[in-house]
């Protein structure tokens, strides 16, 4: 009898979750559930070899700036070499200064060295974080610049864009508010891409020149997604590799 109960338990807990996931895709304009999982998306236009194309050019250019920066802000041999130069010479100084007044005349001569080398060292390190802060200012014109490419030249295609005619309405109640094509692919749009749809200025900004905003994508989407999926690797891999 405990086994049953517990089984019964579980459905009906399944079954609640189920109903709830069902009120949320009504509450989108989506379809229940169940009729998602058995009926194909609405999609009216899908540039599949220009997606592609954007994705690598967006995945490639993000990866060249990741590479070049990172390499920009590594320490290079000879700064290697002088940090342990110094490590050396302090420590020197330190065993000299226990040593007493005695060795006064090689303490100073150590502690002259010392600072000549820090202050080679702070030169090597400001031109380093010069030359990364001008590699990053010319990698953000680099990216504005063929973010304004890729808009001129993908002006008004979308790379995606939902089917009115194609779209399921949840109840009759949706039927009747939605009384155009393009209101319905608008609404199915929305709730595919929620909650982007309402937070992401950079959506409504790259849809600029498109017919139907609401329920197309454009190509500049489609080219951050590869840089911003890139950038989220990029960064886990370098947690991992400091942790």
């Amino acid at each position: 009898y405990p086994s049953a109960y517990t089984s019964f338990s579980q459905g009906a807990t399944n079954q609640h979750n189920l109903n709830k996931q069902i009120n949320v895709n009504v509450g989108r304009g989506l379809p229940p559930f169940s009729t998602m999982m058995n009926t194909p998306l609405p999609i009216g236009t899908l540039r599949v070899d220009d997606i592609l194309l954007l994705l690598v050019i967006g995945a490639s250019a993000e990866t060249a700036k990741r590479f070049i920066t990172k390499r920009a802000k590594s320490r290079s041999g000879p700064e290697r070499a002088l940090r342990s130069e110094l490590h050396q010479l302090r420590y020197r100084t330190a065993r000299s200064r226990n040593l007493g007044p005695g060795a006064f005349v090689e303490t100073s001569k150590l502690e002259r060295a010392v600072l000549a080398k820090e202050k080679k060292l702070a030169k090597i390190e400001g031109e380093r974080t010069s030359r990364v802060e001008s590699l990053v200012h010319t990698a953000r014109n680099i990216n504005l610049t063929l973010n304004l490419i890729v808009f001129a030249l993908y002006y008004g295609i979308p790379m995606m864009s939902v089917d009115g005619t194609r779209v399921q309405l949840s109840n009759v109640s949706d039927a009747e508010k939605i009384i155009s094509e393009e209101e319905a692919a608008a609404s199915f749009a929305k709730g595919l891409f929620f909650p982007l749809s309402y937070i992401g200025f950079g959506l409504r900004l790259a849809g600029m020149g498109l017919s139907q905003r609401a329920s197309s994508l454009g190509a500049l989407v489609v080219m951050w997604s590869a840089q911003s999926t890139i950038g989220k690797i990029s960064d886990c891999l370098e947690a991992f590799q400091s942790g």
